[in-house]
């Protein structure tokens, strides 16, 4: 029983660590691509 307990805690470890690698990931590009609109925004008001 605890070698299942063990086994299970592990997997939602690692389901967790998953998860948040993904938010981070997709937090990231997010801001990202609000950063690179904004300069866009930025370079076209410099030309007008």
């Amino acid at each position: 029983m605890p070698h299942d307990g063990l086994f299970s805690w592990g997997l939602a470890l690692k389901a967790g660590a998953a998860l948040m690698v993904l938010m981070l990931v997709i937090t990231l590009s997010v801001l990202r691509g609000r950063a690179h609109i904004r300069q866009e925004l930025d370079e076209d008001d410099e030309l007008r």
